[in-house]
């Protein structure tokens, strides 16, 4: 089973619930142009989508569907969700956002018995599939844990720790309730969970992202 359409916009509007809206911290260094603090112009971090990584882009301005593009092109795409069952892509996924496709793709090798060079190529996919078909929860199980070791050693968990906690623990939950896995519900296959308002085929681009940033604006302000 390999992902649709549909699972890319729930996965969008998963992932864009976690990372938020504007924020131009000077102590986190995704913040700076030059990717480490006080490194070039400190232009911040919207959407995920940060200075860091995208150095050019007018970062305070970015729209929910340049985001969307971005998400789809460099992130989905770049660490073959389109080949995996929507879980693992999912959560591989999110990880590539927020911590680096080829580090993602490395936990995923290292996970199936791959070598771990972070490009997903044949040699990964072929892997991926074999390990999936055996054990999808397993994959996903593991890739996670490398995650979970490796934001836990970084420098800055002392001050951004919390809020990271919370994202990985709501990640396989999500993951879980978005994309059950039939064998967990006593071998029935549930209903297929309904696709948000936002995402109806009829809607242009322009209007599912209208409504998805007003749902954004909502849990936002539901933080403060």
């Amino acid at each position: 089973m390999t992902t649709t359409r549909q699972d890319f916009e729930r996965a969008f509007e998963l992932v864009i619930g976690h990372e938020g809206g504007f924020s131009d911290v000077r102590s986190d260094p995704g913040n700076w142009t030059g990717g480490t603090v006080g490194s070039g112009q400190l232009k911040g971090t919207k959407y995920g989508i940060s200075a860091g990584a995208y150095p050019n882009l007018d970062i305070r301005n970015i729209t929910l569907a340049v985001a969307h593009d971005i998400y789809q092109n460099d992130y989905w795409n770049r660490v073959g969700a389109s080949d995996m069952p929507p879980r693992l892509a999912f959560v591989m996924f999110d990880a590539g956002v927020n911590n680096g496709v080829s580090r993602a793709i490395r936990w995923l090798q290292e996970s199936v018995g791959s070598t771990a060079d972070g490009v997903y190529g044949p040699n990964t996919r072929a892997a991926m599939q074999r390990a999936v078909t055996v054990d999808e929860t397993h994959v996903v199980v593991e890739v996670h844990s490398r995650r979970t070791r490796f934001m836990i050693g970084l420098s800055t968990w002392a001050t951004f720790g919390i809020g990271w906690s919370r994202r990985l623990v709501r990640i396989p939950l999500e993951a879980a309730h978005h994309w059950p896995d039939p064998l967990m519900v006593d071998d029935v296959v549930p209903e297929p969970m309904p696709i948000p308002p936002a995402y109806e085929a009829d809607l242009s681009l322009a209007e599912r992202m209208d409504r998805l940033e007003r749902k954004l604006d909502l849990l936002l302000e539901a933080r403060i």
